[in-house]
């Protein structure tokens, strides 16, 4: 909504960008996804610049120096990487509460500690779970090895976020409240840092919060087994989280 992308198109954005995140999507599927994804925005730009919303695409729509491309192109990006990251992270939260009902009682009677409850979150759930590939412009030593100059690396923020040296030996379950969680590098570090942290934690934060308000009783409808996840997605997730309260 924020966006302004219409609520009944949720089905068809949903789709076109998860086939843009897998992995194992041929290489024609991903394509016409993308070329998908991008022709419904740019159409829903130039709708928006006739009939202007409260909203994100409606602003954009309305300014001289972008065209309806251009503003597909920012839609796409906000799209993809806003909606599917916080989709995906909002159901394993969920879940990281529900296998752990001792953490979510407490997050429930003491609500202020749920910031630091979901900078936890992000630091042990890491769903950009694949790494990031680089390569060395220069010579560099880490951790004790020598890194050439040309050499490609995969940067693991999933085992960074588990580093003993920063956060200590991280016992199994989830600690509500555990003390330097917010080093975590869920959102990347330095001026490489995601633009929507700041909304990605407002919408956990809020979310988790009322779930837990208003729902005291809710709990898988399934096994915890027959649960099925993303894993050959960029962003790691459920393929669907079944409750009942």
């Amino acid at each position: 909504l924020m966006l302004g992308v219409p609520y009944e198109d949720h089905d068809l954005f949903q789709s076109l960008s998860r086939t843009l995140l897998d992995n194992t999507a041929p290489e024609a599927h991903a394509a016409r996804a993308h070329r998908g994804l991008t022709g419904y925005l740019a159409g829903l730009a130039t709708r928006k610049a006739r009939e202007p919303g409260d909203d994100i695409l409606s602003r954009l729509a309305a300014r001289d120096d972008l065209t309806p491309e251009q503003v597909a192109s920012l839609g796409f990006m906000l799209l993809v990487t806003g909606h599917e990251s916080t989709a995906n992270m909002s159901a394993m939260c969920v879940l990281a509460l529900l296998k752990n009902p001792a953490a979510a009682g407490r997050l429930r009677d003491e609500p202020g500690l749920m910031p630091t409850a979901v900078e936890e979150m992000l630091r042990s759930l890491t769903i950009i779970h694949l790494g990031l590939a680089r390569a060395a412009k220069e010579e560099v030593e880490v951790g004790g090895v020598t890194i050439a100059a040309g050499e490609g690396v995969i940067c693991m923020l999933s085992s960074a976020n588990r580093d003993e040296e920063v956060f200590g030996r991280t016992a199994p379950g989830l600690d509500p409240n555990r003390p330097g969680a917010r080093r975590h590098l869920a959102f990347g570090f330095g001026v490489h840092q995601c633009l929507g942290q700041t909304l990605a934690r407002v919408e956990l934060q809020i979310m988790l919060t009322t779930l837990l308000r208003r729902l005291p009783n809710l709990r898988l409808a399934v096994p915890e087994s027959a649960l099925t996840y993303n894993t050959e997605n960029l962003v790691y997730g459920l393929k669907a989280l079944p409750v009942t309260w």
